[in-house]
Parts: structure tokens; C-alpha cells; sequence
């Protein structure tokens, strides 16, 4: 019963947490989702009746700019001029047709003519004396018929009279607003009026589309702030005035939300540009928002639907979900070798379990670099005979690349000038190609034979060739940041994975080729292999006068031939098997002649002769065979002092010439008359060390005599000393002293 109770707590807890689980995402997605919408709908509500309210001034401004035509046709029409009219009363008859306007403008009631300085108003209904007009036809309540007189003879600009009613009229009938334009059109001596008459219930009709049922109304106000004319009703108009909301310069359109008398409004206000009138629609929030409040409770009862229903799928699951949880607890249970009673205890079981699969993944995670080496060697060889084998086993070892639609190609780089003497920043160097082989082009590094050689089978999308830029990028920043000259072989793309193999040949032939074209140099196989002349050709005769010159010793005469057979080699375009052969019959002269001249003493020493097999380019061999040559030359009449001489030289031109950033073994040479790369050999021979260590010794021994005896900025200094990159010196001067120069020079300061 204990166990059952104990199994059954554990269920409920479980249904517990995935209720609570599936509650707390859903309430804040409901959240956010309910508050958008909300605010969405909202927006909507108030963007439809902006769009009214906008749809109802543009076509009040239409209708401002028809009645405007109209004044300017009846001022451009011979037959109503003042003299027509005053001249022939038959004419003041026909002047009716001309006026009937109001058959084009349904809202408009009447259009009438009056001419100034006479008591006549002339309309398509009738002609009318003024008195009569103003008592009988069309009484103002609120327009005296003096001040009428004075505002039509005296206007100067367009007037619009607010609706008004009537004297003596049923107060229930429509209320008019008069229009009085002067004529002609923006005269300065305007000769009459133009008088439109407009039914206030015309305009009410076109604003009542704006009305949100039987409690919103609109309202037109002039540029003065005074009231045009009014859809509400007296009661409800009388509850809020929006002209006390319209600001002067208004422009554009904008909403506001105010609270009256307990109520709060949504009052719309726009500005027409052309009239200059302001329309504003009143419209209780609470009526705007039901449509939102509806949706409101349609999206809560929603969401109590989807909780009911995630509830009873949850519980509903976990009866089927809790019976490999059971199982997983018997397994415990048999690895424990005891019954589990609480979490407690099922925590440790797994706990010795999760520590037997730690133990295992780690044994797998150590294996995987090299199952990782295996598959790339596999594909380098040309191991996969379809793309299929080849994605299956892509996906075991983890090579993140779209292997379905990959190509290949495979890149070979030699570091020619060995490991550097530091193998921390040996270690350094060639992380830094590693990450950026993988980084720049999905290269992954498969083991090669060759300490100096490392090779990358790159994957590619589709067939694109390896970009030359990137590479040589990469070329500058490891010789700026190292000073190591990196070659690099590239051989051809291919789409299956069978023909890797050929682009691993292709890739070692091509940097085999830097014998011809020279070391710190990409090297594409189709560009080799297209260069290849098929005429057979070897310098059988220039090697004759080579170990002819060779044997006499002349100096300049043997630089001579090697540079002629250099120029030959470079332009017959031979074969890299031609170039070797060529190679090796130059050094095998040379070896004959050094052990074969004439027989040595004990204590002799033979020129390094067998270092000559040690090139990479034929301009580097043809610069180590003439210092052979001169070192073969001098070997008898050289003494020990003249050896010292020569080192001193050595060290007193490093020591001299060290702050020139320019400075190289090119430098050197040029002194000396030598080839570059002969020199390095010359100077490591005559001072037992490398031109780099002495170079970095020597400033590095500057740098801290200027720290510790002058105050000199530390710009300056690694100026002076020859270095042009500061982040560099410091890094060098603290893997040499253990300190910063700061620190260093803080140091030696205490000492003083």
C-alpha cells in the first residue's frame, strides 16, 4: 500500500509540473498575444474613423472648391455682368437658367447673384428685391437686413455664416449656412456677390457616416474656432463641447481620449489645409471599445478552452508517458539492488548510472579526433565509391558541411623555413592556419607524412573554385605575425568523393612545383600543368661549361652560367621531372669537385657540399652552389684571424644597421654581394648563430639599456630599435624578460 501510495505521489507530482509547465508559457504568450490584439483592434477602431472623418473633409473641401468654379463661371459669363442685367430686364429673366447650379450640386439650395450698389438678388427660382428676400423668402433670425446689405456690398473675401434658423419658421425644419463669395474672384474691386445657400441637413447627411450609433457626433468649426454646424443631437452636444480641445495651427490628424462628467470620449480632430476648418467627431470609448470587450471575452473564453483541453491531453498522456518512468525505476532498481522509495534514492541510482555513461562518452569523445583523422584520410585516398557511403559516414563523425551537395578540393602548405625555435609560437602558428583553414574555407587538416607539410581537404559549396585572395591573406598574416614564408599547393576541384584521391596527387605535384616557380607562392595545378611544354629539352651543354667554370674557380663567370640555365629553364617551361634531373646533375658536379680536386689533410674542413640537396626553389640552389663555389675557393688561404675579421664584420654591420625597420637578410646581402638566402648560411657559419636571433638580441639588449637609463617614451624606443609593430615588440620583450616594459623599466627604477 506504502508503494502505491508512493507511486501515485509521484504521478500526481509529475502532473503537476507538466500543468504548471504548460500553464506558464501559455499564460504569457496569451499575455502578449491578448494585449497586441487588443491594441491591434484598437488601433483599428480609430484608424477607420480617422479615415472617415478624413473621406468627409475631402469632399467638403471638393465641394468649397466647386462652389469657388461656380463664382468664377458666373463672373467669366457676359449675360450676368452688371450691365447686361441692368440694361435689358428681359435679360434679368434669362439670367435664371444661368444660375440653376443646383441641378449639378444636390446640396446646394439656391445660388443667387447680387450686384452691388442695387437692391436686386438674382437666382434660377426667381428675381428678388432685397428687402423682400431678407422678410419673406429667406429671414435670418440672427442677420439683420442692414447688416446683409453692408456684408454684401462691402465683402472682400469668402464668408460662410454659420447654420442658422430662421425667423418665423418651423424649428424642426433644416437650418441654412450661407456662402457669399466676391466676384470676380480675388478682385480687388469686386462688383457683386455670389450667394450660396446650403440645407445644414445636406452636410449632416454627408457627417453622418462618421456617427458610432445614437451617442457620437461630428462638428465642423472655422479657422476662427467658430461653430459651423453640428450633427449631435442638443442633449448630447450640449455634454461636451470638442471645439474647447481644438488647439490654433492644428494640422494633420490626431486622437485624444478625455474624461466628462464621468464618461470618457474618443475625439477625433482634423485640419483641412484648404479651408482651414476643423472637424471633430465625439465618440463615447465605451461604445468604440465594445467591439474590443467582445473580442476580449471571445480570446478569455478561448483560452479557458484551450486550458481545459491541455489539461485532459496532459493527464491523458501521462497514463501513457509514467510506463517507461516505471520501467526506468525496476532498472534502478535491479542496478541498485534495492527498491526505490522516493527521488531521493532514484537520483542516486542514476546518479552511478550517469557516472558509467560519463565514463563511456569519455572514452568516445577521446576517440573521435582520431575516427575523425580516419575518415578524412578514407576520403583523401579516395575511399568512398558513392556520395551516398560518403554523407552516411559524414554524419557518424560530425564534419559539420552539407555533405549532400558538397565539393571537394584538397590544399597542401609547406612552411619551407622549418619549425621556429620557439615551439610555443611553433604551436601558435600553426593553430592559427589550422583555424583559419576551417574558418575561411571548411578545411579540415588530415594528417601528412611531412613534419613541414600540412594538408586540408576543404568542402565546398556547388563548384566553386578556392577563392586566390583568401588565400593570399592568409599568406600576409602569417608572415607578418611569424616572418615564415608559407607555399601553398592547391589541386583541382571535384564533385565525387572517389576523385579526392587525384586532387591529393594534384595538390602535392603543385607545390613540388615551387623548384620552378618559388617558395611563399600559390600554386594551382591546372596553371602547372598547362605551362608544361612537350618539346624535350635538357642544357647538356651549358652543365659542360658549368663544371668547366666550376673547376677553374671563377667566381663571377660561374654566376654567369647559372643565371643563363635559370633564364632557359624559365622559358622552355619544363617539366618538374626535367627541372630535378637538371638540379641534381648540378649538384653532383659540385659534390665530384669538392671531394675529388685533390686529397685533404686530417684537420681539413670540406664545405657543407651535401647541404646543397637541402632546397626548395633552383635560384635558392644556384645561390648555395656559388657559395660553395666561394667557400671552395677560399677554403685553403683563409686563416683563423681572417675568419674572426669576417665575424666581427658580421656582428658590426648588425649592430650598426639594427633600428632600419627595413632591415633583412637582403639588406645584408646586398652588402656583402651575396644571394639572400646564401647569406642566412654565411652568417649562421661565421657566428654559430641565426641572422634573426642576433637581429632580436641586439635590440632587444638596446630596448632595455633606453628603459633602464633614460626616460624615454616607449613609442619612440620601439622606433629607434627597429619595430614598427608595438603589440609585437612587447610580446617578444615579455617572453624574453617575464615583464612588460613598463613593469621593467618600474623595476630597474626602485634599483636606481
Amino acid at each position: 500500500m506504502l508503494l502505491k501510495r508512493s507511486k501515485q505521489t509521484i504521478f500526481l507530482n509529475f502532473l503537476v509540473s507538466y500543468i504548471i509547465i504548460f500553464m506558464i508559457p501559455l499564460f504569457i504568450l496569451g499575455f502578449f498575444v491578448y494585449n497586441h490584439f487588443v491594441s491591434a483592434l484598437q488601433q483599428e477602431v480609430e484608424r477607420s474613423n480617422q479615415n472617415m472623418l478624413v473621406h468627409s473633409k475631402d469632399n467638403l473641401d471638393k465641394t468649397m472648391r466647386q462652389m469657388k468654379e461656380i463664382a468664377i463661371q458666373i463672373s467669366n459669363n457676359p449675360e450676368l455682368t452688371p450691365y447686361a442685367l441692368g440694361n435689358n430686364p428681359y435679360q434679368a429673366m434669362l439670367a435664371k437658367n444661368m444660375l440653376n447650379y443646383s441641378v449639378v450640386q444636390d446640396f446646394i439650395r439656391e445660388v443667387l447673384l447680387y450686384v452691388r450698389g442695387r437692391d436686386m438678388l438674382y437666382s434660377a427660382f426667381s428675381t428678388y428685391e432685397l428687402d423682400r428676400f431678407h422678410k419673406d423668402i429667406y429671414p435670418y433670425k440672427n442677420w439683420p437686413l442692414e447688416q446683409m446689405r453692408q456684408d454684401l456690398n462691402r465683402l472682400s473675401e469668402p464668408l460662410l455664416r454659420p447654420a442658422e434658423e430662421l425667423a418665423g419658421k418651423d424649428p424642426s425644419a433644416s437650418r441654412l449656412l450661407t456662402y457669399m463669395i466676391p466676384i470676380p474672384v480675388n478682385s480687388v474691386k469686386p462688383y457683386g456677390t455670389a450667394v450660396f445657400i446650403i440645407d445644414e441637413q445636406s452636410i449632416q447627411t454627408m457627417l453622418g457616416t462618421l456617427e458610432q450609433g445614437s451617442k457620437g457626433f461630428t462638428s465642423i468649426y472655422d479657422e476662427r474656432g467658430q461653430l459651423i454646424t453640428t450633427t449631435g443631437k442638443a442633449a448630447v452636444a450640449g455634454s461636451i463641447d470638442p471645439g474647447v480641445y481644438v488647439q490654433p495651427g492644428d494640422s494633420g490628424f490626431r486622437t485624444i481620449q478625455v474624461k466628462h462628467e464621468g464618461s470618457e470620449y474618443l475625439i477625433s480632430i482634423v485640419t483641412s489645409d484648404y479651408t482651414g476648418w476643423t472637424y471633430c467627431t465625439v465618440v463615447p470609448l465605451q461604445q468604440v471599445m465594445s467591439a474590443v470587450t467582445g473580442a476580449k471575452n471571445r480570446a478569455l473564453a478561448g483560452l479557458t478552452f484551450v486550458i481545459v483541453c491541455g489539461i485532459v491531453v496532459i493527464y491523458m498522456i501521462m497514463h501513457v508517458n509514467y510506463n517507461p518512468l516505471r520501467k526506468i525505476i525496476h532498472a534502478v532498481e535491479g542496478y541498485a539492488g534495492k527498491g526505490i522509495r522516493n527521488f531521493s534514492e532514484m537520483r542516486q541510482g542514476i546518479a552511478m548510472l550517469a557516472e558509467s555513461n560519463d565514463m563511456l562518452a569519455m572514452e568516445v569523445n577521446q576517440s573521435r579526433p582520431a575516427v575523425r583523422q580516419y575518415f578524412l584520410f578514407q576520403v583523401l585516398k579516395g575511399g568512398f565509391s558513392s556520395r551516398e557511403e560518403f554523407v552516411r559516414q559524414a554524419e557518424v563523425v560530425g564534419v559539420g558541411i552539407a555533405a549532400e551537395r558538397c565539393s571537394f578540393c584538397v590544399v597542401a602548405i609547406l612552411t619551407p623555413d622549418g619549425v621556429l625555435p620557439d615551439p610555443e609560437e611553433q604551436r601558435r602558428l600553426l593553430e592559427e592556419l589550422d583555424d583559419h583553414m576551417h574558418q575561411v574555407f571548411r578545411g579540415y587538416r588530415v594528417q601528412a607524412p611531412m613534419e613541414n607539410r600540412r594538408v586540408y581537404l576543404l568542402f565546398m559549396d556547388g563548384e566553386d573554385d578556392v577563392a586566390v585572395d583568401r588565400l593570399e591573406q592568409m599568406q600576409r598574416m602569417l608572415y607578418d605575425q611569424y616572418e615564415r614564408e608559407i607555399t601553398v599547393g592547391v589541386g583541382g576541384v571535384c564533385r565525387e568523393p572517389d576523385a579526392v584521391g587525384k586532387s591529393y596527387l594534384e595538390a602535392s605535384t603543385a607545390i613540388d612545383y615551387r623548384l620552378i616557380k618559388g617558395t611563399h607562392q600559390i600554386i594551382y595545378y591546372r596553371d602547372v600543368s598547362s605551362e608544361q611544354d612537350l618539346s624535350e629539352w635538357y642544357p647538356k651543354r651549358e652543365l659542360e661549361t658549368f663544371e668547366l667554370v666550376v673547376r677553374q674557380g671563377e667566381q663571377e663567370r660561374i654566376k654567369q652560367v647559372l643565371n643563363d640555365v635559370l633564364h632557359q629553364i624559365e622559358g622552355k617551361r619544363i617539366s618538374l621531372h626535367t627541372a630535378r634531373c637538371i638540379c641534381y646533375e648540378m649538384v653532383g658536379i659540385v659534390i665530384r669537385l669538392a671531394y675529388g680536386a685533390k686529397p685533404k689533410s686530417a684537420d681539413h674542413e670540406v664545405p657543407d657540399v651535401l647541404g646543397l640537396m637541402k632546397y626548395n626553389t633552383i635560384q635558392e640552389l644556384a645561390d648555395m652552389v656559388v657559395g660553395v663555389c666561394f667557400a671552395l675557393s677560399r677554403e685553403e688561404s683563409q686563416s683563423e684571424e681572417e675568419h674572426v675579421r669576417i665575424r666581427n664584420e658580421l656582428l658590426a654591420f648588425v649592430e650598426s644597421n639594427y633600428g632600419d625597420w627595413n632591415f633583412s637578410a637582403q639588406t645584408m646581402a646586398d652588402r656583402f654581394g651575396l644571394s639572400a638566402s646564401y647569406m642566412k648560411r654565411y652568417f649562421k657559419e661565421y657566428t654559430g648563430r641565426t641572422m634573426t636571433e642576433v637581429l632580436n638580441e641586439v635590440r632587444m639588449e638596446e630596448a632595455k639599456r633606453l628603459l633602464k637609463e633614460e626616460e624615454t617614451p616607449l613609442k619612440t624606443i620601439i622606433q629607434t630599435i627597429g619595430y614598427y609593430d608595438t603589440s609585437s615588440f612587447i610580446r617578444k620583450f615579455k617572453q624574453e624578460t617575464r615583464l612588460t616594459p613598463g613593469e621593467y623599466r618600474k623595476l630597474h627604477r626602485m634599483e636606481r
